[in-house]
C-alpha cells in the first residue's frame, strides 16, 4: 500500500486544491499498484504533507522562483502494477500522471512548460521490511487486508488475523 510524501513550499497550493491533489494522487497510486481501490486499501495509503516555508526550497543554491515538488511514493516491493509485466512503461506513466496531477492543482496550463518542477521518485519497500500494526507485515498481510476489506470503521487503524 502507498506511502506519498509531498513536499512543496508553503503557500504554493490554495487549500481546496492541496486537499483534491492528495486525494487523487491517492487513486492514482493505488490504480498504477494494480490493487482494488476500497475502503481498505485507502485506509492503508497514507499522505504525508510537507509544507516548508518560504525560502526553505533551492534550485542551484539559491531560492526557487517558481514552486518545485518533490514526490516519494513507497510502495511493498512486489506489487504486480509496479513490478510486474510492463513495469517501466507503469513506472513511466505513474510518474507522468503525479506530474500532471501537481501541476494542474496549482493550476499550470502548459503542463509541458513546467514539468521540470516535479520530481517523483518511486521507492519499493523491501518484502519484510514493512512494519506497521506493531509488527512486520508481509505482501500476503497486506493482500488479505485488500480482500477482506477489513478496517477498524471509525477508528482509523488496520486490522489483521493473527
Amino acid at each position: 500500500m502507498p506511502m506519498i510524501d509531498l513536499t512543496l513550499p508553503a503557500g504554493a497550493l490554495q487549500r481546496s486544491a492541496l486537499t483534491t491533489l492528495v486525494e487523487d494522487l491517492t487513486t492514482t497510486v493505488l490504480h498504477w499498484e494494480g490493487v482494488a481501490d476500497n475502503p481498505a486499501t485507502r485506509a492503508m495509503a497514507w499522505a504525508f504533507v510537507h509544507e516548508l516555508p518560504h525560502g526553505a526550497v533551492k534550485v542551484g543554491g539559491k531560492p526557487a522562483e517558481l514552486p518545485i515538488y518533490r514526490v516519494f511514493l513507497t510502495v511493498p516491493q512486489g506489487l504486480p502494477g509496479i513490478t510486474g509485466p510492463l513495469n517501466e512503461q507503469r513506472r513511466n506513466a505513474l510518474v507522468r500522471e503525479v506530474t500532471e496531477l501537481v501541476l494542474a492543482a496549482e493550476g499550470v496550463s502548459d503542463i509541458e512548460a513546467h514539468v521540470h518542477r516535479v520530481w517523483c521518485m518511486l521507492r519499493e519497500q523491501s518484502e519484510g521490511f514493512w512494519g506497521a500494526t506493531g509488527r512486520i507485515l508481509r505482501m500476503t498481510d497486506w493482500d488479505a487486508l485488500a480482500q477482506a476489506g477489513e478496517t477498524a470503521a471509525g477508528r482509523g487503524h488496520l486490522t489483521f488475523a493473527e
